[in-house]
């Protein structure tokens, strides 16, 4: 993105007070934490607003409209701004002439990653076939998920490729994020909290630590089925070998939709049997 294509914020733009992004991928456990977020009530109502589908009437008026209205949507009253972003996402405001830092002084960067990056790929593989993506909301039709070692391995490799990204981006920005855990916020939500809030000067609260939408109470989804497939994987990985083919350019430059990297479009991983001798 050059200086000339970028859109700056128009003269009466307000911004919020204080503001944070939820830097994540999928699967990583950034749903349990946006709502633990959302439940303290002070600290922003953040969610993917900039993701496929979502404000595309504001989107097409232009990067005005489409950053002003998540803004307000994802606001609380104090003014504190938070959203979640897959790097699709933040790629779409980048190719919108967006940067987030420009329309948000002082933006707080929060990197959410998974400790157990297979694990995170099951996940991703089971949630993509059932499209089963929260504990407390069901699709309408529902169908079994089906054990593919090419899928898990092709999303595992979209999760390293995403991890990247935001590394990368936060090297080229000289960002400084507060790095997190998925198992650690499910360990000490409250601390995890606390930390933010700090980082957001906003004042101590003992109200912290629970989770928005109280009559959805969130489930941890994985079940026998996760352990099975990741026993399964692992043979198989020790008996046929893994393999990625060539990525195409478009892969390596960091391009491409969510559904492109969640179809498999850009990189086709594969298993093949080691050559004996």
């Amino acid at each position: 993105m050059t200086p000339a294509s970028l859109v700056r914020p128009p003269d009466d733009w307000k911004p919020p007070a204080s503001s944070y992004v939820v830097c994540t991928t999928p699967r990583s456990g950034s749903t349990y934490l946006c709502r633990l977020l959302r439940g303290a009530g002070d600290m922003g109502q953040p969610d993917e607003y900039f993701g496929d589908g979502r404000y595309d009437a504001e989107r097409r008026a232009g990067a005005a409209a489409w950053v002003g209205a998540v803004v307000a949507k994802a606001q609380t009253p104090n003014g504190v701004f938070g959203v979640k972003l897959f790097p699709p996402h933040h790629l779409a405001l980048r190719t919108a002439g967006v940067r987030l830092p420009d329309w948000l002084p002082g933006l707080t960067h929060v990197y959410l990653r998974r400790r157990d990056l297979l694990g995170q790929a099951i996940s991703f593989a089971i949630a993509t076939q059932t499209d089963h993506w929260v504990s407390w909301r069901h699709p309408e039709q529902t169908r079994e998920p089906q054990y593919d070692a090419g899928l898990i391995a092709r999303l595992l490799d979209r999760l390293v490729e995403w991890e990247s990204y935001w590394r990368r981006h936060f090297a080229l920005s000289g960002v400084t994020p507060l790095e997190l855990d998925y198992e650690a916020v499910a360990a000490a939500p409250r601390l995890v909290l606390a930390d933010l809030r700090q980082r957001l000067g906003l004042p101590p609260s003992a109200a912290i630590g629970q989770p928005s939408e109280r009559r959805q109470p969130a489930r941890v989804q994985r079940t026998s089925r996760n352990d099975a497939w990741r026993a399964r994987f692992l043979a198989d990985l020790a008996r046929d070998g893994y393999e990625l083919l060539d990525r195409p350019r478009r892969a390596r430059a960091g391009l491409g939709t969510l559904g492109d990297w969640i179809g498999g479009r850009l990189i086709q991983p594969s298993f093949r049997p080691r050559r004996k001798g």
